[in-house]
């Protein structure tokens, strides 16, 4: 009876001491990664990087096999900020919860680059509500038409711009620019309004607004429509790289009978571009005719000047110049 008890007991303290290890090997977490690619085949050499968000210093590198596989065992059982890599794929990243004596399988699926931004766009459509996928449709076609203008294919670039605005006619004011111009150049003048107009409403952020305003003006004017020449100049006279803008808006207050008005014009021209002929003449004629000879003596002064320093210079030009600076300086002695 003895014995017997002896060795029950020894055989109790064989499995008590079996229990106690097995215990201590279940408290390291374990991982197992499968890594494919879009077509589920393996992806070998994906290095797998495990940062520990508890512990900053604890981090593990795993690499995967020819069959995709990576295996790591007696990790610390933490919360891990997980990263992917392979060239030529994009990255996968994430969390992962390793705990005390469990397997943790994953199986991940990495894209390639091209797929990964073809997949991101499409996720993007998705999502999108119908009209915000018909002003993408325009956008593009804006694209292809821009394309197509810088290859002076006009022809091809209005199709695409035509079809912008009919994809999402509200989309962007570009259509409409070009089309106007399209139109403007082509002297179709009311086609070229139509579309100009419809440029202008759009043009929110005033982009072109330069570029609208003057064809418009232009536009108009060819109608001998004065008002609306005058209302779209106007807008654009303080920023305007081009004197004629400034000069016609004084020919239209000149027609209007404003002559202070033309007077204005034709300073802020004399200002901003002293040397433009046609300006300064006009300039100087409407002082003579207000006889205020003081004036007209110092802007004939300018133009002989400027004139006198061109070799295109009209001679003919420059002679009356001249001949009207010597007759009011002698009607300026007589004051």
């Amino acid at each position: 009876m003895i014995r017997n008890f002896a060795m029950v007991i020894l055989i109790s303290g064989l499995v008590l001491g079996f229990s106690i290890g097995t215990y201590a090997a279940d408290t390291r977490g374990r991982l197992s990664v499968k890594i494919v690619d879009s077509n589920d085949k393996p992806l070998k050499d994906v290095k797998i990087t495990l940062q520990s968000k508890e512990a900053e210093s604890l981090h593990y590198e795993i690499t995967t096999d020819k069959k995709g596989k990576a295996v790591k065992i007696g990790m610390d059982p933490h919360l891990f900020y997980v990263k992917a890599e392979k060239e030529g794929y994009q990255n996968r990243e994430g969390e992962l919860k390793l705990r005390p004596g469990v397997w943790v399988k994953q199986k991940w699926v990495m894209l390639t680059i091209p797929e990964a931004k073809e997949t991101a766009v499409q996720q993007a459509l998705d999502e999108m509500t119908d009209e915000e996928r018909a002003v993408i449709a325009a956008e593009d076609e804006i694209n292809k038409g821009l394309e197509a203008y810088q290859k002076d294919d006009v022809e091809t670039a209005k199709q695409h711009f035509l079809s912008a605005i009919e994809k999402a006619p509200d989309a962007s004011h570009y259509p409409y620019l070009f089309l106007g111009q399209f139109a403007f150049n082509d002297r179709n003048v009311d086609e070229a309004i139509t579309y100009l107009e419809k440029a202008y409403t759009h043009d929110t952020e005033k982009q072109n607004l330069q570029d609208i305003c003057t064809m418009l003006g232009a536009s108009f004017m060819i109608k001998e429509d004065l008002t609306n020449a005058k209302k779209y100049w106007s807008q654009v006279c303080e920023t305007a790289d081009n004197p004629q803008i400034l000069y016609n808006l004084a020919n239209i207050e000149i027609h209007n009978g404003k002559m202070t008005d033309a007077i204005a014009w034709l300073e802020k021209a004399r200002g901003k571009f002293p040397e433009y002929t046609d300006g300064l003449q006009l300039l100087g004629d409407i002082y003579l005719q207000e006889q205020n000879y003081a004036k007209a003596l110092e802007v004939y002064e300018q133009l002989a000047t400027v004139m006198e320093k061109s070799s295109s210079a009209d001679s003919e030009k420059l002679k009356m110049a001249r001949d009207t600076i010597t007759a009011l300086r002698e009607q300026l002695k007589k004051k």
